[in-house]
C-alpha cells in the first residue's frame, strides 16, 4: 500500500482477449490527498502505458515488482481531491511474485482472486486493506462469455457490440482492494431476490450438471445463513448476495470477496465440509470486509473471528 492519499472510488474498465490471454485496461482512481503530494505510488504488476492526473499527463515509472511511481505535473495540495487515470496492458498469467500467482487459467476459464495479492494483476490500486473504496467494474469479453465480479450486476451487455459483451458490476459499499475479483469463462448463473437482497450465483459450466446442481443447492442457502448471522452480528452490511464456484483448483477453500465469495469446487462439493465453509466466508462480510484490518499482519484476526 501507499501513504499520502485516501481512495474513494475505482472505476475499472477491462478488455480481455482470450486469444492472446492479455488485458488492456483503464482504471480511474478518485482520491483525496492526506498530505501534499509531489509524487505518489500505485500498485500494479502489469505494464503502465499512460498516466494522467486531473487530466494532465504525468510522469510514471515502474519501481520494483508492482510499485508504479507517479509524478503529477503540479503538486497536489493536502486535503484536495484528485483523479488519476491509468492506461495499462499485459498478460497477467505470465506474472509471478515468487510462488505467488493469483491469476489462474483452466481450459478457457480465467480468474484473479487471492489474499493478500490479487489486485495488482488486473487493476492499479492503493493495495492495502486499510483503504477501502467503491468499485465500478466493466469487463469486455467475446460474445457468449460471461464475466463475473463483485456487487450488483448492472448489465450483461452495456457495450452493445455484435461480437462482444461488456459485463458491468457496481459495488455500493467500499471494499479493500483484495476483496475484488474477476472471473471470465462459461458460467451458469442463477439470479433473484432473497428477502429484499438481489443475488447472482455463478457456477462453472466445466463442472458436470450433477455437480452444478449440488453447488447451486449450497449457494442458495446463503440468504438463510445471512439471516442467522444477523441475529449474532447485526444487520447484513451490504446490498447484494452472491457466490461463485469456478473450475480452477484453488489454493484456498473459499475467499471472502465482498458480496460474492469465491468457493473452490472440491470444497463446496464435499457435503461434509460445505456448511462450515459458507458460514466462514459469510461471517467475513461483517468482519474482514465491512470492518477491515489496519495492517496485513492482522489478517489472522479476521480469520480467527470467522
Amino acid at each position: 500500500g501507499n501513504s499520502g492519499y485516501d481512495v474513494t472510488k475505482y472505476q475499472i474498465v477491462i478488455n480481455w482477449d482470450p486469444a492472446t490471454q492479455s488485458i488492456t485496461g483503464t482504471t480511474t482512481i478518485s482520491a483525496q490527498a492526506t498530505q501534499q503530494l509531489n509524487s505518489f505510488y500505485v500498485d500494479l504488476a502489469l505494464h503502465t502505458d499512460k498516466v494522467t492526473v486531473n487530466g494532465v499527463p504525468a510522469e510514471s515509472a515502474a519501481r520494483g515488482f508492482s510499485d508504479v511511481y507517479i509524478k503529477p505535473a503540479q503538486p497536489i495540495a493536502s486535503g484536495s481531491t484528485f483523479q488519476v487515470v491509468v492506461n495499462y496492458s499485459g498478460k497477467p498469467g505470465e506474472i509471478k511474485q515468487g510462488d505467488i500467482q493469483p491469476w489462474l487459467a483452466t481450459d478457457g476459464e480465467w480468474i484473479v482472486a487471492g489474499e493478500p495479492e490479487s489486485s495488482a494483476w488486473w487493476y492499479p490500486a492503493n493495495d492495502h486493506p486499510s483503504d477501502p473504496a467503491l468499485m465500478d467494474v466493466s469487463i469486455r469479453v467475446p460474445a457468449g462469455m460471461k464475466a463475473i465480479s463483485v456487487g450488483r450486476l448492472e448489465s450483461a451487455d452495456s457495450g452493445n457490440e455484435k461480437n462482444f459483451d461488456t459485463w458491468h458490476w457496481i459495488a455500493r459499499q467500499p471494499m479493500a482492494s483484495y476483496l475484488n475479483f474477476m472471473a471470465i469463462g462459461q458460467f451458469e448463473l442463477k439470479q433473484g431476490v432473497d428477502h429484499g437482497l438481489p443475488y447472482v450465483y455463478a457456477v462453472s459450466e466445466k463442472l458436470t450438471a450433477e455437480q452444478r446442481t449440488t453447488a447451486f443447492a449450497a449457494l442458495l442457502t446463503t440468504g438463510r445463513r445471512i439471516r442467522t448471522l444477523e441475529r449474532m452480528f447485526g444487520p447484513y452490511p451490504f446490498t447484494e448476495l452472491g457466490g461463485i464456484v469456478p473450475a480452477h483448483r484453488l489454493w484456498f477453500g473459499g475467499l471472502e470477496t465482498q458480496t460474492r465469495p469465491v468457493y473452490e469446487a472440491r470444497s463446496i462439493l464435499n457435503r461434509g465440509f460445505e456448511p462450515g465453509l459458507l458460514d466462514h466466508e459469510l461471517a467475513h462480510m461483517w468482519f474482514g470486509d465491512n470492518v477491515t484490518v489496519r495492517q496485513w499482519n492482522d489478517i489472522f484476526t479476521t480469520e480467527g473471528y470467522a
